[in-house]
């Protein structure tokens, strides 16, 4: 029985930038023919609430499926900047959690991104900009106030955990609801504990500000820094009840993703450190007792 693991985005806007645009090729580990591919990374503004929101999405294409046929998306790809400062469509585009070592902060840091398959010019009738998402998974963390130094609410958030595709690991995003819809976030609070199996929508979210500050030096010209500074955020707008049987997280699956999750994230650090050098502290997961209550069971795994 396959798990639940809706991730789906849709995009319109402005096509406004193409780069790291790379034709390249490769050995088929499974035929052993030389392969053809093209890899790119687009930036896409969208006008949401009268808001710019600026969006980097990647694609890496075949020009041949397995099956031999030629692939549809690949010249669309290989020619996209054709494209550039028109509105375009984005459809067959996804949710990445990834991670990295930051030797600075001494921890993992996740990072948020998007990948895409299809492009395509829109027509006049697709004339309002769109950046959505539908995700579904598991509650990691259930929904909690964010604030900041004063105390002030700036948004609740949650973060919800998906299997992979061959559902032998996971990822984590954090999604947010505005603090001023309060009926989504009781809503959530109410019938989203920790572990549930959930379905969500709404809408992507990337505001850049760029910030100059101009530092005085001993002697010459004064010297100019400028910040640029990404809120990126994944809004709830709307949920389904929680899924039950067909499709749920359980414990046993939990349990084994977090447990593939940790190994992953050691490795991830080992490899940033050097392992011959600095080896990695072990990391040991122990499976929950069997238990009628699942949170019960499963109970400070992602505290």
């Amino acid at each position: 029985m396959a798990l639940e693991r809706t991730n789906k985005c849709y995009f319109v806007g402005e096509l406004v930038e193409v780069k790291d645009h790379r034709l390249t090729s490769y050995t088929n580990k499974k035929t052993g023919a030389p392969t053809e591919a093209i890899s790119t990374t687009i930036v896409v503004k969208c006008m949401i609430n009268e808001e710019e929101n600026v969006f980097s999405l990647s694609a890496f294409c075949n020009k041949i499926n397995n099956d031999g046929s030629t692939n549809k998306n690949y010249n669309k790809l290989v020619n996209i900047k054709e494209l550039v400062g028109r509105r375009v469509v984005i459809s067959g585009a996804r949710l990445v959690g990834d991670r990295f070592w930051s030797k600075q902060n001494n921890q993992l840091v996740p990072a948020q991104k998007f990948d895409f398959s299809m492009i395509r010019e829109a027509s006049d009738k697709e004339n309002e900009d769109k950046a959505e998402f539908e995700f579904s998974g598991f509650v990691v963390r259930e929904l909690a106030e964010k604030t900041d130094a004063e105390g002030n609410l700036l948004y609740y958030q949650m973060t919800i955990g998906q299997a992979t595709y061959k559902e032998d690991n996971m990822f984590m995003l954090d999604f947010i609801v505005e603090k001023d819809n309060v009926a989504a976030a009781r809503a959530i609070e109410n019938a989203y504990p920790q572990f549930a199996t959930v379905s969500i929508h709404g809408v992507c979210r990337n505001i850049v500000t760029t910030t100059t500050v101009q530092e005085e030096s001993l002697f010459g010209e004064p010297i100019v820094k400028v910040y640029t500074r990404n809120d990126k955020k994944l809004v709830i707008t709307g949920g389904d009840q929680p899924i039950t049987g067909e499709g749920e997280y359980t414990e046993e699956h939990i349990t084994a993703l977090n447990k593939a999750y940790v190994a992953e994230g050691e490795a991830i650090k080992a490899k940033a450190m050097n392992a011959d050098n600095a080896p990695a502290a072990s990391a040991a997961t122990t499976s929950a007792p069997k238990t009628v209550n699942k949170k019960s069971a499963l109970a400070g795994m992602f505290d």
